[in-house]
């Protein structure tokens, strides 16, 4: 999980692909709370400021913050995967996806494309499906909880 953002990403599409690159490093390290001087010193040894750095910052710490909420509609949402069972690079996806989401403030459409995107990037040949299915079906539940 080492590639950067490509140049051509708008700076929201950068913002998500350091969030999940700082998320799965997280994830990896056993570090399931937000840290400020940790998140700063991943964006500084990758390189990144300004814009992308604040809007990655906002993305990691609100899932950190809500990290176990987010593994509950998960798990709620694949019956058939542990979300403890689901390659690590998916649980990142998914749960910053998710967290999008619920905030409200970007179009359903938008996330779940950069999900995949994201998925298929880092993930396995078969991780953009999977992440589709599962945020689908996290989409409708968010949707009817909100009707």
């Amino acid at each position: 999980m080492s590639q950067a953002p490509e140049a051509s990403m708008d700076f929201r599409s950068m913002a998500r692909d350091v969030a999940v690159r700082f998320l799965y490093q997280c994830e990896s390290t056993r570090i399931s709370y937000y840290a400020a001087n940790h998140f700063k010193g991943f964006v500084s040894n990758i390189g990144i400021s300004g814009p992308v750095a604040v809007q990655a910052d906002q993305l990691a710490k609100g899932t950190l913050d809500r990290l176990s909420e987010l593994d509950v509609m998960i798990q709620e949402a694949s019956p058939n995967w542990k979300v403890s069972r689901m390659a690590m690079t998916d649980r990142c996806v998914l749960r910053m996806a998710l967290n999008e989401l619920l905030e409200g403030q970007t179009p359903p459409k938008v996330i779940l494309n950069e999900a995949i995107e994201l998925a298929k990037r880092y993930g396995t040949e078969h991780s953009g499906s999977f992440v589709n299915g599962v945020l689908d079906a996290l989409m409708k539940r968010v949707k009817s909880a909100a009707s």
